[in-house]
């Protein structure tokens, strides 16, 4: 796998990840892409979480999750659970 040369930066500028990049490594262009990540019909949703409330077991690209709001203590539930089993 052949490095991005400093001088060919416009080459990868813009593009997505395609896999996982890892700090402090060198870049291949074969490790990008200009393709949507997101296929028709999928939605990306970002979210916040804390510490406490990620997943004990690590996600990978494409896992169906079951998201559940929880009201705050004390806060009404304004909406019921989702059927929505997104993949990310």
């Amino acid at each position: 796998m052949k490095a991005v040369d400093a001088n060919d930066l416009d080459s990868v500028v813009g593009k997505r990840a395609a896999v996982k990049l890892k700090p402090g490594s060198l870049l291949a262009s074969t490790q990008v892409t200009k393709d949507s990540l997101v296929k028709p019909g999928e939605q990306l949703v970002p979210i916040g979480l804390k510490p406490e409330q990620v997943p004990a077991t690590v996600l990978v690209p494409g896992q169906k999750v079951q998201m559940v709001h929880v009201p705050a203590q004390g806060a009404s539930s304004a909406g019921t659970e989702s059927d929505m089993s997104p993949g990310w």
